[in-house]
């Protein structure tokens, strides 16, 4: 299989090559931007953006980040508010006197919680290796199923 990205890096060197000033910049917009959960994902965006712009490949193909954080601001806020698997299991022990009623319903349900939490966490990578395209003008692909 000869992808754009297999092509890209064959026989060639990838760098990471940053200043301590634009990590720091980068460091605070990202932080500044993740203090409230709404706006996670453009704090995200502006941290790819560094990492896109920071790296470098030997034959001078150059990276930049396009994503657009508008397509996920929801996922930090949907995992931000699903509830624990403590909450959960302290939840159903008050509630059940069985204990193999409260065994297999706080399996159960944190078994679903897990599976939320990885189905919405699927979508915000997807979203973050595609957002990164190449400056041939190729952009990359998660080919992951699930979502």
């Amino acid at each position: 299989m000869n992808t754009s990205i297999d092509r890209l890096v064959d026989g060639k060197t990838v760098a990471f090559s940053s200043s301590k000033s634009e990590a720091a910049k980068a460091l605070l917009a990202t932080l500044g931007w993740s203090l409230l959960i709404v706006t996670a994902a453009w704090g995200l965006a502006r941290a790819l953006d560094w990492m896109a712009k920071s790296l470098r490949v030997s034959n001078g193909t150059t990276f930049r980040f396009i994503g657009d954080p508008s397509e996920v601001w929801y996922v930090p806020i949907a995992i931000a508010f699903l509830p624990q698997s403590g909450t959960l299991t302290n939840f159903i022990q008050s509630r059940f006197e069985d204990e193999i009623t409260r065994m297999v319903l706080a399996s159960f349900l944190i078994f679903l919680l897990y599976l939320t939490e990885s189905l919405m966490l699927l979508k915000y990578w997807r979203w973050q290796i595609s957002g990164f395209s190449l400056s041939s003008g190729s952009v990359l692909h998660f080919d992951g199923g699930l979502v």
